[in-house]
């Protein structure tokens, strides 16, 4: 029978719920409560033969408890048989889901969900669990399953579905499955945070309290009467604002289908920066054609997500800006923000974040009414945490309830106050806060705002700290973003702390919550929270000291930037762009200290360090707002080769941005400046040399590029330098197979790759299997070019670079579509298509629409490829791509020719040829077989006289005049 008395010290709790009962609800709403009826009854029956007690029951959810894990899985087994074997009406079986969790619960009053026991930690657990599972299947926990596993019942296994992150975002949990062989084996993966798009980040703590709040949050961005997109988390710092905003989305992960994502803006100084640090989320990357948010709006524009974007108080402009672009972008986006002030924008849904509930007086107060503050609650679990034995009782609840109420119950005041008790006493604790508010207030409580308590309890455990901690505690609020062992070291020792002391000094203010440590990426990462840096940056500078240590950082940044410049063109490329990602909050920091004080020198060798850093992982906007501001420095000559490097750069950044007259200036002039330096500069002489006839070839000046090539050939060669005998090899290469003059463009392309593998640079080495895979298309080799082609495509998708990628797919199609795989051809330009536009790829994307259009005009799909073919020609237009219009032109003949209109096609074909003459161009392989075919239509299909005439028309035409005709 049931039992009449609830369980206490470790029980084990058994959770059910109905899967789908809202839709059964809805579908069947005169069948549900007979069928409800019965579900009650089966599951009463197998609790009441198990002695169970049922605490809870919430509409078809059950909640029971057990003395033991043996009759909590006895419960769970014999319920899912009575389920099975009933024979149900219209609604068909009811499938419930089951989860068994063992832990601690003490019952102080009334029962489990009162809030008044020990260790509420455990019911949490057990619902987390349940949300996890599928309808019929049920789950264990690892502590269950210590409990049961050499009790099991005949027949029944405990299958391991491995680690997973459950809903609350603490450490990941081992779940168990439990098997019976008259039961369903196979289900669905568990609906865990591992199975959802997101980058929440993990918690080492358990999520306490906020109910109320949560489930405000959920009501505000679910329920259609509420209309709110945009819930803006208010509060002063430390009150928990982050970590409500984060679990409020792990709660609602399920109704996001392209995920949950969190961006935490509290190292960003820049306001321009703030959509960057959004778009990286979905590894969007700038690019110089087209802004940022353009390439967010566009991203979200048929997305379900909800973004979280965190620490907005001092970028509330920037937020407001970006938060309103992407509401009006994407219908199906929604937004959590945090921060000290309202962003200001329509449809914002304010939510004030208040303390926590605590003790509101000093007066006595027994245990039961204690444990109902969440105040109460959190400093017990993380007391808890600090030290083992520490629990809730007579003796120690007026020092708890004195802590909390003079706390304010702020969150971060708590967990600082609570990991003192590693090292005292929680009365020791109480005794010498009340002493430290009395200093800061005079004992005037009632005239201390809240702030000052969150200061004041930094400032008490600031003073807690030895000598060489606080120093460290200091000289940390340096960095941003984080930092490793080394990057501490190298900045923070001396002065007081000894090399062999900061990792012991480092442990202690992990130990003591003023720093956290991050082992997720393989090496250790220090992080401050924004609110305790600016704290220990203030003190830092109170003391004179910020100067001193700010320097260091950009000395210890500096290094690492030229350290890692020359790796990034190595086979150690990706292991350092992924080292530099990491530090650049750092790298940003220490640029913007150097321009802010007017280090000049150390501003241009970051910015030259940095520039193909940026280049690579699509920072272009950042880099070209970096590079671009040496031109308001004047001349600066009194750092003449800083200065050069740096022009240099800018000239690549140009010519990314197709402004290649700006970059030819900007290349001449850094040029300039490096001849005249000696051996020394030889390197940047080349490189510089290989981006202006770069610049020089897209400006048609193919004779004038040759010498500059032959000019850099020289210097690499003497130098023996692999990456510059790469680049100016393939730029010789692709002059020649602009112009048409494949044969001429083999040697030079094959001793690009042949150096370009020495150097390792796998970046430069994809672009130069490109310009193979052309040659060999070129002389009929399909078969080498296919396979030139996917090693080009496995090597941009490892670098997960979109530009690269969107050109070698698009190769790829042209290949497909020289060997007649039209299907296949398809797909590859498909792909390619939508990564160019995701990407602001507009030049690539545009060539795409091109390609799609020719094959839908060879498969006879004529309105298709003229709107194909009508919006690349419209975004050739718009780039102010001749090239790309006279492409045009081809494709507009080929539909002509579809349509039977043979003598209009002969007449564009003639256009789109005395245009490439013009231009010195010749078509890619690829559309020269096609341009050849179509060439051999048009002379079956016409009378020699008409088709002499239409080429003679259309030699005489402008390509403004041809562009008209198509529209005839």
């Amino acid at each position: 029978m049931e039992s009449s008395h609830p369980p206490e010290g470790t029980v084990t709790f058994l959770f059910t719920d109905i899967q789908g009962s809202t839709q059964l609800w809805q579908q069947f709403p005169a069948a549900m409560p007979v069928a409800l009826e019965r579900h009650h009854a089966l599951l009463r029956q197998a609790i009441e033969a198990h002695s169970g007690y049922v605490f809870q029951i919430i509409g078809d959810a059950f909640c029971a408890a057990f003395h033991t894990v043996v009759d909590g899985l006895g419960t769970a087994l014999q319920a899912q048989r009575l389920l099975w074997d009933e024979t149900w009406g219209d609604t068909g079986p009811l499938r419930v889901r089951m989860a068994i969790h063992t832990g601690a619960a003490e019952i102080r009053v009334g029962d489990y969900t009162s809030g008044e026991y020990v260790s509420g930690l455990t019911l949490s657990r057990a619902a987390r669990l349940l949300s996890a599972g599928h309808g019929g299947q049920v789950l264990l926990s690892l502590p269950a399953v210590d409990q049961v596993r050499d009790q099991l019942p005949p027949g029944v296994e405990l299958l391991d579905l491995g680690s997973h992150r459950l809903k609350d975002l603490a450490q990941p949990e081992q779940i168990f499955q439990a098997i019976a062989p008259d039961l369903p084996v196979e289900f669905l993966a568990l609906n865990t945070l591992d199975a959802h798009q997101h980058n929440l980040p993990v918690q080492l703590t358990n999520f306490i309290g906020r109910e109320t709040e949560l489930g405000t949050v959920r009501h505000l961005l679910l329920d259609s009467e509420s209309g709110a997109r945009l819930v803006t988390l208010v509060g002063l710092g430390g009150v928990g604002k982050t970590r409500l905003a984060i679990q409020a989305a792990a709660d609602l992960i399920d109704e996001f289908p392209d995920g949950v994502w969190f961006a935490d803006l509290s190292a960003l100084t820049d306001p321009e920066l703030v959509p960057d640090s959004v778009a990286a989320l979905f590894n969007l990357r700038a690019q110089p054609w087209r802004s940022i948010m353009s390439m967010l709006s566009d991203y979200v524009s048929r997305k379900k997500l909800l973004i979280i974007l965190d620490n907005c108080e001092h970028l509330v402009e920037a937020c407001a800006r970006l938060a309103s672009d992407l509401l009006q972008a994407g219908p199906g986006v929604k937004l959590i923000a945090t921060s000290r002030e309202l962003l200001g924008i329509p449809g914002e849904r304010l939510l004030h974040l208040g303390p926590l509930s605590y003790p509101d007086s000093l007066e006595p107060m027994d245990i039961q009414s204690l444990t109902q503050y969440e105040a109460v609650q959190l400093l017990i679990a993380r007391g808890q945490a600090a030290h083992p034995v520490f629990s809730l009782n007579d003796s120690n609840a007026p020092a708890i309830a004195s802590i909390c109420f003079q706390l304010d119950g702020i969150p971060l005041a708590i967990e600082l106050a609570a990991a003192r008790l590693r090292l005292l006493s929680i009365e020791q604790v109480n005794e010498r806060l009340a002493d430290r508010f009395r200093l800061l207030t005079g004992g005037s409580r009632t005239a201390m705002p809240r702030q000052q308590t969150l200061q004041a309890t930094i400032d008490w455990s600031y003073n807690l700290l030895s000598n060489e901690e606080r120093l460290l505690f200091q000289r940390l609020s340096v960095f941003s973003g984080g930092c490793t062992l080394k990057a501490v070291e190298q900045v923070c020792s001396g002065g007081g702390i000894d090399d062999s002391e900061i990792l012991e000094v480092l442990a202690h203010l992990v130990d003591k919550s003023l720093l956290s440590v991050d082992l997720d990426s393989g090496e250790a990462r220090y992080r401050m929270l924004e609110s305790i840096r600016q704290y220990a940056w203030r003190v830092l500078a109170e003391n004179g000291q910020a100067e001193t240590w700010q320097r260091r950082h950009l000395e210890a940044y500096l290094v690492l930037a030229e350290q890692a410049e020359p790796k990034l063109r190595s086979g150690e490329d990706l292991v350092w762009l992924a080292r530099l990602a990491r530090e650049h909050d750092n790298l940003r920091a220490a640029i913007e200290w150097a321009l802010n004080k007017g280090d000049q020198r150390s501003f241009l060798r970051l910015c030259a360090a940095l520039y193909y850093f940026w280049v690579r992982r699509g920072h272009y906007q950042e880099g070209l707002s970096y590079l671009q501001s040496v031109e308001d420095l004047g001349e600066l000559t009194q750092f003449p080769l800083e200065t050069a490097r740096v022009l240099v750069a800018l000239g690549l950044y140009r010519w990314l941005a197709g402004q290649f007259q700006s970059g030819e200036a900007v290349l001449e002039k850094g040029l300039q400046v490096l001849r005249t330096q000696g051996t020394q500069e030889r390197y940047w002489l080349g490189l510089g040399m290989v981006y202006l006839a770069a610049t020089q070839m897209r400006l048609y000046a193919y004779d004038t590029a040759v010498e500059v090539v032959h000019e850099s050939l020289a210097i690499f060669e003497e130098l023996q330098d692999a990456f510059g005998l790469a680049n100016i090899n393939y730029i010789l290469g692709r002059i020649y197979i602009e112009q048409g003059k494949m044969q001429a463009a083999r040697q030079p392309s094959e001793r690009a790759l042949e150096w370009g593998q020495r150097c390792g640079d796998r970046y430069l080495i994809s672009l130069i299997l490109d310009s193979l895979d052309l040659i060999e298309v070129s002389a009929g080799n399909f078969a080498s070019a296919v396979e030139l082609n996917r090693r080009g495509l496995k090597i941009s998708r490892e670098l997960e670079d979109p530009w690269l990628l969107s050109g070698m797919l698009r190769e790829a199609g042209n290949l497909a579509q020289i060997m007649g795989e039209l299907p296949e051809a398809i797909r590859f330009f498909s792909e390619s298509s939508s990564l160019s536009y995701q990407q602001g790829l507009m030049g690539d994307y545009a060539r795409t629409c091109y390609n799609l259009g020719v094959i839908s005009a060879r498969q006879g799909e004529l309105l298709t490829a003229d709107q194909h073919l009508t919006e690349a020609l419209s975004l050739f237009k718009q780039l102010d791509n001749r090239r790309g219009q006279a492409e045009c032109l081809d494709g507009f003949a080929l539909l002509a020719s579809v349509q039977g209109q043979s003598e209009k096609a002969a007449t564009l074909m003639s256009a789109a040829d005395v245009e490439f003459a013009h231009l010195k161009l010749e078509r890619w392989p690829a559309d020269l077989l096609e341009h050849k075919q179509l060439l051999a239509r048009l002379v079956n299909e016409l009378e020699p006289e008409k088709y002499t005439q239409a080429l003679t028309r259309g030699a005489r035409l402008s390509l403004e005049e041809a562009l008209d005709l198509i529209q005839q």
